[in-house]
C-alpha cells in the first residue's frame, strides 16, 4: 500500500495540445484545437503513446458551423 500511494503522490500536471482537421457533410472543413489537461507520474514519457485521462477542452469552428464541448475525466 505505501509503495502504491508513493506512486500516486509522485505526479506532475501536464497539459497537451490537440489539433485536428476533418471534412464532412454538415459542417464541410472544420479544424478543431484543444488541450488536455492530465495527471501523469513524472518518469512517463509520453513522446510515442500514452494511456492519458484527464479532462479536455475543444473548439471546432467551420465553414458552415462549429461547436465547442468539453468533458471531465475522459
Amino acid at each position: 500500500m505505501a509503495e502504491v500511494a508513493a506512486r500516486e503522490a509522485d505526479v506532475e500536471s501536464r497539459v497537451y495540445a490537440l489539433a485536428a482537421v476533418r471534412l464532412d457533410y454538415a459542417r464541410q472543413l472544420t479544424g478543431s484545437l484543444g488541450a488536455l489537461f492530465a495527471q501523469v507520474p513524472r518518469e512517463v514519457d509520453c513522446r510515442v503513446a500514452c494511456d492519458l485521462r484527464g479532462v479536455y477542452a475543444q473548439v471546432e469552428p467551420g465553414l458552415a458551423g462549429g461547436r465547442c464541448r468539453s468533458a471531465g475525466d475522459v
